[in-house]
């Protein structure tokens, strides 16, 4: 590890020669976003969510936007007066402008979705930005809720009406210094930003578009990553970043010659970023987290060395306070209480919401929090010492009934090895935990001895993300239902005797979607989830499930088929039986527990006694039987804006066929409900804290709580780099990890850690660290919730882009 990082530090060296300022011994690391000024006296940067100017040779950098805000991508004007940028001032990314020597910034655009500069017009009248809208009714591909597809715009430097330039992913773009024809980079599919050396149909070219004849020419050959073009003074070339030296490095390409490409930079190991080029042709870029120049005429570039003016280390640990942002909770058995998580710690609330008590205390994370049967002691899973643990807190004094006003509460390890061991669930006893071995063992665990039994082997599971595999206790304690996948298409649901005196059994082998199986209180029944009645998809998970019960037992299945009058004559009948039998042996409510104390299933011919008791297929979020079985809770949601859903429940019976409508349009950030153990009220997630909801009529009371945590944000995001990079060495698809020294990059972007210390920053670091695997689909992001946040209505119409009359001129309504 020690020779590998010694090696990039040589590589550093032999890249270019001696910078001519003399940086600090422990240099500001992270630089992003380099943009040298027209007469290449000077340079912009981002760092730690501000912007810097510096001078070109290197030295002490000035302060240009240091406010609370997050800024972004400077950009300067062509007669470097002006700086643009983006900033989130206003809960989104928008374009700004300020006197590159300091003074107020003015704001330019004002859309709910990411603008994003990337130079000016020749003239400097315009700033030119990519943003995600809905774009051109003739030439844009839209999908405006994903924001999956932008446009290229421009907007006047002095501040008024935007345009559209091009109706394209047009990234980086750049109009020649003369105008006229603009070089950018597209974008043919959707990857994250910071993939490297993929070579695809998805791969990005450099393009220049001619505005006077409307044409597009493909600069570029080759088959893998071109990006970032800029011109030369003159016009005559072009250099951009390519990869096809393998990381990327500065290439040039002479258009008035036609001849091949050449390169220009011979950086290795990591890949050169941010390309920009001043009037004199001094090229700068970022590399390794640090500024590199290449002044004109130069044989070698320079390392920047950057001294900072201010203290931008995290002000470390310090307390805050939560009223939203649970992430899953559990309500207790006395319903008095209510345990959940917010950001990765476990409270516990009383359920009148007056107090709020922490209950772990770590920069790790736990999760999957729920109650014993007594209510006494509360099991979760948490990420220490390197892998995931199964951990206990109990209450100390037995004289005291619970968590929120406990006066002593105890922590204990249950299980702790260097495997994964996390989803814990208590048995109907406490005594034995069910929880996932390596995501892919379905294990039992007795408290008393603690041995570990295997009850569903690996060759059983294939868990694709953590929580896709769920499974339930019987009343009794002996059986388990679970998520049964082989592989990761299309999930069963089996049944498992964690005694193994029976191989599992799947209840409806099918091809599709059964999910999220659960015992009904009685035993009698399993019921999931399935889209085997609904709409569906081809490609993708169900859009409309149902929720299905099989009845493991004969006797269940009649039982079930029985219609509302017959059903009460059986009642009568087993009441009857029971009191009978209580009296003889003198020995009250001897009934209570009839048919769970010992469950004899008939799993033969299971697949037969499968029935639907939902009345309609649609978007479940969550279900639950109650009274007896005879009832059916279910949330039913439908998207909604900013990545959150409306929710609507019901009670459904399905012997009488009756549907009560209990709540609509509630908003919610996620789904997810509990039946108090009364079963007068359900429980749900708000925005704000909890909703209570009563199963009688439907009046909805709101729950707040106060978690109050010490937060040390600088240790979580070390936490959470490690976690990703263990994750990722754990679960990627291939096992050489694509050929890469994934330890050594792992170092290689772990010592960036003390620089950042927004979320912004942090997602890139990730991406990058990620990015070096060449693999689709991973990536980080960073979507901070703000309620201050621009909306910009979606009223969904085209405008004429050319109109510049009185208005806005309508072309097209998307219809519905």
């Amino acid at each position: 590890m020690r020779g590998w990082c010694l090696a990039l530090v040589v590589s550093a060296v032999l890249a270019g020669s001696s910078p001519s300022f003399a940086a600090e011994a422990n240099p500001p690391l992270w630089l992003r976003y380099p943009a040298v000024s027209p007469d290449g006296s000077s340079i912009a940067f981002a760092y730690d969510g501000s912007l810097y100017v510096v001078p070109a040779e290197g030295g002490t950098a000035r302060p240009l936007i240091t406010s609370d805000v997050y800024a972004t991508r400077p950009v300067w004007s062509p007669d470097g007066q002006s700086i643009a940028f983006a900033a989130d001032r206003f809960g989104n990314l928008d374009v700004f402008i300020t006197p590159a020597a300091g003074g107020a910034a003015t704001r330019l655009t004002a859309h709910s979705s990411d603008d994003l500069p990337s130079g000016f017009t020749a003239d400097g009248a315009e700033v030119l930005f990519l943003s995600w809208r809905l774009g051109d009714a003739q030439a844009t591909y839209t999908a405006p809720s994903l924001n999956q597809h932008a446009q290229l715009y421009a907007v006047p430097a002095a501040g008024g009406r935007e345009r559209m330039v091009l109706p394209l992913m047009a990234h980086e773009a750049q109009e020649a210094p003369g105008g006229g024809r603009i070089l950018y980079e597209d974008q043919p599919g959707i990857e994250q930003d910071w993939r490297k050396h993929e070579v695809s149909a998805q791969a990005r070219d450099i393009w220049l578009y001619n505005e006077a004849d409307g044409s597009f020419t493909k600069l570029s050959t080759f088959e893998g990553e071109d990006r970032n073009p800029v011109w030369s003074p003159d016009e005559r070339a072009v250099y951009w970043l390519s990869e096809r030296s393998g990381s990327f490095n500065v290439w040039r390409r002479d258009l008035a010659t036609g001849a091949a490409e050449e390169q220009v930079t011979s950086h290795d190991t990591h890949p050169v970023r941010f390309l920009s080029i001043s009037k004199g042709g001094d090229l700068v870029y970022a590399w390794d987290g640090e500024i590199w120049r290449l002044a004109a005429g130069a044989d070698a570039p320079a390392k920047v060395g950057i001294v900072l003016p201010r203290d931008t280390l995290d002000a470390g640990p310090h307390f805050v306070t939560f009223d939203y942002g649970a992430s899953e909770f559990d309500v207790s058995p006395s319903g008095e209480e209510i345990a959940f998580v917010v950001r990765g710690e476990v409270f516990v609330m009383s359920i009148d919401g007056s107090v709020t008590r922490r209950i772990t205390d770590t920069v790790e994370q736990e999760r999957s929090v729920s109650f014993s049967p007594d209510g006494r002691r509360l099991i979760y899973a948490s990420e220490r010492n390197g892998s995931w643990g199964l951990y206990e807190s109990a209450i100390a004094l037995d004289e005291e009934p619970d968590f929120f006003d406990a006066t002593l509460i105890e922590e204990s390890v249950l299980l702790d090895t260097p495997a994964d061991e996390f989803q814990p669930l208590y048995d109907p006893t406490g005594e034995r935990i069910a929880f996932l071995k390596d995501r892919e063992f379905l294990s039992v665990l007795d408290r008393h001895n603690g041995s570990v039994k295997t009850v569903l082997g690996e060759q059983y599971n294939y868990s694709y993300s953590d929580g896709d595999i769920t499974y339930d206790w019987s009343p009794d304690g002996r059986w388990l239902c679970t998520s049964y996948a082989p592989s990761p298409e299309h999930p069963d649901i089996a049944v498992v005797d964690t005694r193994g005196n029976q191989p599992p059994k799947v209840l409806v082998p099918n091809g599709f979607y059964d999910l999220e199986c659960q015992w009904s209180p009685d035993g009698r029944y399993v019921v999931w989830q399935s889209d085997l009645l609904g709409l569906r998809r081809t490609d993708t998970n169900p859009d409309q499930v149902d929720v299905l019960v099989a009845a493991v037992t004969r006797e269940a299945a009649d039982r079930i088929e029985l219609g509302p009058t017959n059903y009460r004559r059986l009642l009568d009948k087993e009441w009857a039986e029971a009191e009978a039998a209580a009296a003889e042996a003198e020995v009250e409510n001897v009934g209570a527990e009839e048919g769970i104390d010992m469950l004899e299933l008939e799993l033969d011919g299971v697949e037969r006694r499968v029935y639907r008791i939902t009345p309609f297929s649609t978007s479940i979020g969550f279900f639950q039987l109650i009274e007896g079985g005879e009832a059916l809770v279910f949330i039913t949601y439908e998207p909604a804006v900013e990545n959150s859903y409306t929710a609507s429940g019901y009670v459904y019976r399905h012997r009488s066929q009756s549907l009560q409508q209990l709540f609509t349009d509630l908003p919610v950030d996620w789904i997810d409900a509990e039946v108090s153990p009364d079963e007068l009220s359900l429980y749900m997630p708000s925005p704000w804290g909890f909703y209570a909801i009563s199963l009688a009529d439907g009046t909805t009371n709101y729950l707040s709580y106060e978690a109050e945590m010490r937060l040390d944000e600088g240790a979580e995001r070390a936490h959470i780099f490690d976690h990703v990079w263990r994750l990722t060495a754990t679960k990627f698809y291939s096992r050489d990890m694509h050929h890469v020294d994934w330890a050594a990059y792992g170092e290689a972007y772990r010592r960036f850690l003390p620089h950042v210390t927004n979320g912004f920053d942090f997602a890139e670091l990730l991406s990058e660290m990620v990015g070096e695997l060449n693999a689709s689909h991973t990536g980080s992001g960073y979507w901070p919730t703000r309620s201050d946040g621009d909306r910009t209505a979606k009223l969904g119409l085209f405008f004429d882009e050319t109109w510049r009359g009185a208005g806005y001129k309508v072309t097209a309504v998307l219809p519905n």
